[in-house]
């Protein structure tokens, strides 16, 4: 629970921006996270910073087959 956490103003602002959404709409600040989720997180502060969105492009990488599918889009930006 961040609640009244040190932390609390900023994961509130990047809930507000979008960068962070949780899991299933909860947020686990104890939690170690996946290099997806950090890809996923930096592609949407960039986007946020710039007020764009990547285009998402379809590059195989070598081990897509490690990443999940609703990591991809953000993985394979163009």
């Amino acid at each position: 629970m961040v609640g009244t956490a040190w932390y609390a103003d900023e994961i509130a602002a990047a809930e507000q921006a979008e960068i962070i959404r949780g899991m299933q709409n909860r947020f686990e600040p104890d939690r170690s996270i996946t290099r997806e989720e950090m890809v996923i997180m930096l592609v949407r502060a960039y986007e946020h910073k710039k007020s764009l969105k990547q285009n998402r492009a379809s590059t195989k990488i070598k081990d897509s087959t490690d990443i999940s599918v609703w990591a991809l889009p953000y993985v394979q930006i163009g």
